[in-house]
């Protein structure tokens, strides 16, 4: 008799959940098979489910098969797939160089199932009806959980709550190796005969999925205990669904959960590798080589502890290749908030082609960011197919939301030809997505090729006669074969005409002219647009700019021919324009002149002695040609531009006047004088009294649209507070401030890699914008972008208040010796800091190199210093600190210069001559008392005459130097030089049994003759030399 616990089933909404995305799922079937499953979600795994009969099972569990291939929709296979992370499979991620990374087992964390690509890498094993799978054992003051993929196509399973003693006793651990302890174990319940008696001993929690076992589908079971309350709960994930199965408070001190299934199955246990970064600091890199040039995929699986503020990306990938250029890839889309579940950050450029040898990197931004593996992908929507080609029942998507396949995902896969070729089928016949007959097929069994003018999938579709040339179309989709009947349309589909976008002149100059692009409202979905330009008259050759979408919102052709008229045309390329280069046409050409704009030396006013005003225009050569001259009225000095009054046509003049003879009192005239290329002038009169106008506003200051004054640093003050907080504001006057050019956004990017992380609207001069936090010790550009997209940046090191204040500390001098600097480090610090050591750092400051350090400990009390400086020489002094999970700072330099040493004399200095010819130096006593300030020792010379004896480099406090023998008579100078080129002397004559006499202490220079000395004195002294 069993004893079973009563169920109670709810839904849990805390546990792991499964979802990031909806995705679409087609299944694509060959004669009632499921041959392939396309899909677009790549957060979770595909599973195929096949049923799993008594038969199979007797296959050994090292046989069982249910790996996949995964290929992009265009039938590109994963050749990149050998450089993976895998940290599911046994030395997966070795190649991989990691810094400040720490691998560690699942098993030691509350680590959620994995529902991602790894799961196809966790092992599988085959159970037969009345196996058990013996899991880990569990403490009863240690929380655990484990998780476990099910396949039960014929029956359920139940799990026994055994005490550890008894589990031993009927020896399931038996020959299993050590390494193995947790693995799966085949044991059938006929082989112990005392299971009986063990189950009415223990708890059981039984677990029966609903439903046939042809409609059977994978699900996860947890094992969650909770050491806190002693409770064991049970959990089944039904299409991502948590359903509490059991909750048991345990009164075991150790137990282990054992798993009895009651039919066939297939179990994957849920054991992996994480790597967990050691502090901020964190990244992993491996070498690879792409053979073939392919686009750019890499999936990152990885957990978040904890949300973060930052408004940095918390993974960035960056490819270096072998020239040293490298491509940033940011994943801004990744979640920064905390999450119980895995999540996959995709990283890709399908647009460029990446070929060679290069260097990977995955950078990690936070300590709360863990990483479950890393794997190249084809990019895009993915074909998954199962190596095992028997029978496939059905397939799944592990995400708690249902797939949401519409049927234009149907008709996509059913339009793709390349799945087709890769399940072996180059006609697509017998192929089916879902319900739909693949493209150029129809029938029961998708056999029967579309007839007559029929085509697509289902040969649904109805060829229109006349859309190609000879009415030649494909089947599978009606594109043309040859060429579009009507030319302005856009081939092979030849549904749509040729997309096409005239140029839009903004302004131009005497070498350049600005051209505005259009924005994503006009045009969206091309590769790039190519901006051609050549002269009207004798431009033999097209000029060609290219402009992608993030390039900005104009294009400048510069270094043109000033007064030269040029034709522009815009030519759109859509993403396939190597394979339809009929496609290439351009836009509607625009002509445009380079020339000066006309300013206000252009238009003239002047007031007769009748009060009239006489409006003059005119231009030289250098001037763009004038094309209207519009007069209004208004009695309203706040209204511009008010009552339309006369309008005269220019074009083709260098001159015109006009005279504005009446005019009523209290009203006002806007003259408006515009160019050919719409740059513009504008002036204000105001009459006065009947018929007598003034002058109100000169034009000299034109209202021209986009002249704008540039924003820079004289007009706009940027200023950023920790942790990236900004505010805009305009050093004007507001009178002037509305000819400054009006901020419209402002981005913030990676010093380093320029990379943009985050870029945010500007609304005024006066804004303040919020970008949340800053990585410690990042410096970020700050660019404010304004309504001409003229830009300004400024540099902005993020640091906490702590870092902030350090910044400001500089050494603050106690004494200054020749060779030692004392510094008073309370002064310095002053509590600016809360450290337990800091580093001393100095150089000279005339050689610029690496700073020595010294490290300062607050246990060596107030005073600390700097030894084995030289005299008289300027010092750079600064202190550097390092806190946990920051980056070294510096404070402020401080210059400081040593003493000069005191010079040696004979007041400090004993020199002399010894028989009968040793030189002999010494300290005085009186001189050791301050030997740190005194000049050190040099060099010594001993000459002769015109001769050098001796001349060597010393660096003792004491010197002996014996000389003998010599020549009787001969007069000898010794010499001591100290560091700063002071010099004692004395001098004395040779005698044979007695030593030199010392004549005077004279500074002279003297030689002696070399061969009066012994050979072996001689090989000293060369010897000694040689060695300095």
């Amino acid at each position: 008799m069993l004893w079973k616990i009563p169920t109670c089933i709810t839904f849990l909404l805390l546990f792991f959940r499964f979802h990031f995305a909806i995705g679409y799922l087609v299944k694509v079937y060959s004669e009632g098979v499921i041959k392939a499953c396309v899909t677009d979600d790549h957060q979770h795994t595909i599973a195929f489910v096949k049923f799993w009969n008594s038969k199979d099972t007797r296959r050994r569990p090292d046989d069982v098969n249910i790996d996949v291939e995964i290929y992009g929709l265009d039938g590109t296979s994963n050749e990149l797939g050998k450089f993976d992370c895998n940290l599911v499979k046994k030395g997966g991620c070795e190649q991989w160089q990691t810094h400040n990374l720490s691998m560690k087992s699942n098993k030691y964390g509350n680590y959620p199932p994995v529902s991602d690509f790894r799961w196809h890498d966790l092992p599988v094993y085959s159970k037969r009806i009345k196996s058990l799978l013996l899991t880990e054992d569990i403490r009863k003051n240690q929380s655990a959980n484990s998780h476990y993929s099910m396949l039960t196509t014929n029956g359920g399973y139940e799990v026994i709550i055994g005490k550890k003693s008894l589990v031993n006793a009927l020896n399931l651990t038996k020959n299993i190796p050590e390494e193995e302890v947790n693995e799966i174990l085949n044991r059938t319940i006929q082989e112990y005969p005392d299971l009986g008696h063990f189950f009415e001993l223990n708890r059981n929690l039984d677990y029966l999925p609903r439903g046939s076992p042809r409609r059977a589908l994978w699900h996860i079971m947890t094992l969650n205990y909770s050491a806190n309350i002693a409770k064991l709960e049970m959990i089944v994930y039904q299409e991502g669904r948590p359903i509490l199965i059991s909750s048991n408070v345990m009164d075991m001190d150790v137990f282990i959960p054992t798993i009895l299934f009651s039919g066939s199955s297939l179990v994957k246990k849920h054991a992996y590798d994480v790597l967990v970064p050691e502090n901020t600091n964190t990244w992993m890199e491996r070498e690879i080589d792409i053979k073939e040039a392919s686009p750019f995929c890499v999936d990152v699986v990885y957990l978040m502890k904890n949300e973060l503020n930052s408004p940095e990306s918390p993974l960035n990938v960056t490819l270096t290749m072998q020239n040293g250029q490298t491509e940033h890839f940011t994943h801004n889309e990744a979640s920064k908030k905390a999450d119980a579940t895995w999540q996959v950050a995709r990283f890709e450029n399908r647009q460029r082609r990446f070929k060679g040898k290069m260097t990977i990197r995955l950078s990690v931004g936070s300590k709360d960011l863990e990483i479950g593996g890393i794997k190249f992908c084809t990019g895009g929507d993915l074909m998954v197919v199962p190596t095992d080609h028997g029978e496939q029942y059905n397939c799944q998507i592990f995400s708690d939301q249902p797939p949401k396949t519409l049927r234009e995902n149907y008709k996509k896969v059913a339009t793709n030809s390349k799945i087709c070729e890769r399940l072996g089928k180059k006609d697509c016949s017998e192929l089916r997505a879902g319900r739909y007959c693949f493209a150029g097929y129809s029938g029961g069994r998708c056999q029967t090729p579309c007839p007559d003018n029929n085509f697509g999938v289902n040969c649904a579709e109805i060829y229109p006669a006349g859309r190609c040339v000879n009415d030649e179309f494909s089947r599978k989709d009606g594109s043309c074969n040859v060429a579009c009947g009507n030319g302005t349309f856009s081939f092979p589909l030849c549904i749509n005409p040729i997309r096409k976008v005239d140029p839009v002149v903004v302004s131009v100059s005497r070498t350049a002219i600005k051209l505005r692009m259009p924005d994503s409202s006009q045009l969206t979905g091309h590769d790039h647009i190519a901006v051609q330009y050549r002269k009207i008259k004798g431009g033999l050759f097209w000029h060609t700019k290219v402009h992608k979408e993030t390039d900005g919102e104009f294009v400048v052709l510069d270094n043109l021919t000033p007064n030269t008229d040029y034709e522009i045309a815009f030519v759109v390329y859509e993403h396939n324009w190597e394979l339809y280069l009929q496609n290439l046409v351009p836009s509607e050409f625009v002509a445009v002149k380079t020339c000066r704009p006309i300013d206000g030396s252009n238009l003239e006013i002047q007031i007769d002695d009748s009060g009239a005003a006489l409006i003059s225009a005119g231009i030289d050569e250098d001037y763009c040609q004038m094309h209207t001259l519009y007069l209004f009225s208004t009695t309203d000095i706040e209204k511009r531009r008010d009552q339309f009054q006369e309008k005269f046509l220019l074009k083709n003049k260098t001159n015109y006047k006009y005279k504005l003879n009446s005019c009523e009192s209290g009203s006002y005239y806007d003259v408006m004088l515009l160019d050919v290329n719409e740059n513009e002038v504008d002036a204000r009169l105001n009459c006065t009294s009947k018929d007598h106008l003034a002058v109100l506003s000169p034009p000299k200051n034109p209202l021209v649209p986009n002249r704008c004054q540039p924003i820079s640093e004289s007009l706009v003050e940027i200023t950023i507070n920790d942790p990236l907080k900004v505010f805009i504001t305009s050093n004007t006057s507001a009178a002037d401030r509305i000819k400054v050019c009006a901020p419209k956004l402002m981005r913030i990017a990676l010093a380093a890699s320029r990379n943009i992380l985050i870029t945010k609207q500007v609304d005024a001069f006066g804004s303040e914008i919020d970008f949340g936090d800053c990585v410690i010790g990042s410096t970020y550009d700050v660019t404010l972008v304004d309504q001409e997209e003229n830009e300004l940046t400024v540099k902005h090191a993020c640091w906490t208040a702590e870092h902030r204040a350090f910044r400001q500390v500089f050494p603050i001098i106690e004494k200054v010796g020749a060779r030692k600097i004392e510094l008073d480090m309370k002064q310095s610090l002053n509590g600016s800091v809360h450290y337990k050591q800091i580093q001393v750092q100095f150089r000279e400051k005339e050689k610029i190199g690496e700073w020595k350090s010294v490290t300062y400990k607050k246990s060596m009390g107030r005073y600390f210093t700097v030894n084995t400086l030289k005299p008289g020489t300027s010092y750079l002094i600064r202190f550097e600190w390092s806190s946990p999970n920051h980056p070294s700072i510096e404070g402020k330099v401080k210059e400081q210069q040593t003493s000069p040493c005191i010079a040696i004399d004979y007041n400090t200095v004993d020199i002399k001559f010894e028989a009968p010819l040793t030189a002999v130096a010494n300290w005085r006593p009186n001189a050791l008392e301050q030997l740190e300030e005194l000049c050190h020792w040099k060099r010594i010379t001993v000459t002769s005459g015109k001769q050098t004896v001796l001349n060597i480099r010393v660096f003792e406090q004491t010197v002996r130097w014996d000389l003998s023998p010599c020549e009787h008579g001969r007069e000898f100078v010794f010499r001591l030089q100290d560091e700063q080129g002071n010099s004692v002397e004395t001098s004395g004559t040779c005698t044979r049994h007695s030593a030199p006499s010392h004549e005077n202490d004279a500074n002279s220079p003297s030689t002696s003759r070399r061969d009066n000395l012994t050979p072996m004195a001689i090989f000293g002294t060369l010897l000694i030399v040689a060695f300095i």
